[in-house]
C-alpha cells in the first residue's frame, strides 16, 4: 500500500498546532489567570463535566455567576454563552469584556483546588 505523505504531513502540523495551542493554554492558567484571582476579577464555576474560568471586570456580576451554559442553538453567535445565578436566572446584559475559558474535567467539585484567596 502506498503511503500518502501528504496526509501524514497534514497531521504532523495539526500536532505541532495543538502542542502550541496547548502550551499556550498551560501558560494562561499557571501564569495569567492566578492574578487575576488574586484581584478578583476572575472566578471558577464549576458545571460538570466542565470547569470553567469567567473573567470580567464588573466584580458584581461576576459574583452572582453559579452556572455557564454553552447554548449553540442560539442564533446570536455573542449569546452562545450564558451565565446564571443561584435561582437558576440568566444574568442580562453580560459584561462586554466577559470572557469564559472552558476545560474538561471528570473531577467531583470537591476534588478542584480553589484559587488562593488574597490575604487581607
Amino acid at each position: 500500500m502506498k503511503k500518502d505523505n501528504s496526509i501524514e504531513n497534514a497531521i504532523s502540523k495539526v500536532a505541532t498546532t495543538v502542542t502550541a495551542i496547548e502550551s499556550l493554554r498551560s501558560r494562561l492558567f499557571v501564569k495569567q489567570l492566578p492574578p487575576l484571582y488574586q484581584k478578583h476579577v476572575a472566578k471558577t464555576v464549576f458545571c460538570p463535566p466542565a470547569i470553567w474560568a469567567v473573567v470580567t471586570s464588573d466584580k458584581e456580576y461576576l459574583q452572582k455567576i453559579e452556572k455557564v451554559v454553552l447554548d449553540l442553538a442560539d442564533p446570536e453567535p455573542e449569546r452562545h454563552i450564558k451565565f446564571f445565578d443561584l435561582d437558576g436566572n440568566e444574568l442580562l446584559p453580560a459584561p462586554r469584556d466577559i470572557i469564559a475559558l472552558v476545560t474538561m474535567n471528570s473531577a467531583r467539585k470537591d476534588d478542584v483546588p480553589e484559587p488562593e484567596k488574597e490575604k487581607e
